[in-house]
Parts: structure tokens; C-alpha cells; sequence
């Protein structure tokens, strides 16, 4: 079961690059969404897979920290809270529950 929420952030990552693309034509956010929802797949498959278990929950936090980093800098630069805070806090619940699996 600890992959569904790895599959949940690529989603939630996917379509919002690809809306930013659509509504702002904004290449980073399409380029960004769909690299770090990669990153998710990976790991949701690895983990389920059974295959690389603890690979699969580092790359999980690795993107989680990353998305974190990302919502930060742009809720730094723009002081706009959406959807800075909402990368923000998705990255901090992915990066908090992969180091959580982690460390099991």
C-alpha cells in the first residue's frame, strides 16, 4: 500500500504542470511536474515491486524534498501563497513519510 501515495503526487504533479503549461504556457512548470512525477513513479513502482524497497522510499524522499524546495523558493520570490504552499506542504508529507518507511 505505500505506493498509492507515490502514484497520488504524480498525478497531482502531472496535471498541474501540464494546467500551468495550458493556462500560463509556463514550460518550467510542464518540464518540472512531469520530471518530479517521474521521480514518483519510480519509486511507487520500486516499492511495489518489492524490488530496491529502500531505493524506492529515497528517491520518494529525495522528490518530496525537492517539491518542498521548489514551493519554498517560489513562495520566497512571489509571496504568493498558491501554489507555492501547496508544493510546500506536498513535498514536506512526501518527504516525512518516505524518511518515516526509511528509517522502519
Amino acid at each position: 500500500m505505500s505506493h498509492h501515495i507515490d502514484y497520488t503526487f504524480a498525478a497531482i504533479l502531472a496535471t498541474g504542470g501540464t494546467f500551468a503549461f495550458i493556462k500560463k504556457k509556463s514550460t518550467p512548470s510542464l518540464v518540472g511536474g512531469l520530471t518530479l512525477a517521474g521521480a514518483f513513479v519510480a519509486a511507487g513502482y520500486m516499492v511495489h515491486q518489492k524490488y530496491e524497497y529502500t531505493t524506492g522510499h529515497a528517491i520518494g524522499t529525495g522528490a518530496g524534498a525537492t517539491l518542498a524546495a521548489v514551493g519554498a523558493s517560489r513562495y520566497v520570490k512571489t509571496k504568493k501563497p498558491m501554489p507555492s504552499l501547496a508544493l510546500l506542504g506536498l513535498g514536506l508529507v512526501a518527504c516525512a513519510y518516505h524518511a518515516m518507511k526509511l528509517t522502519k
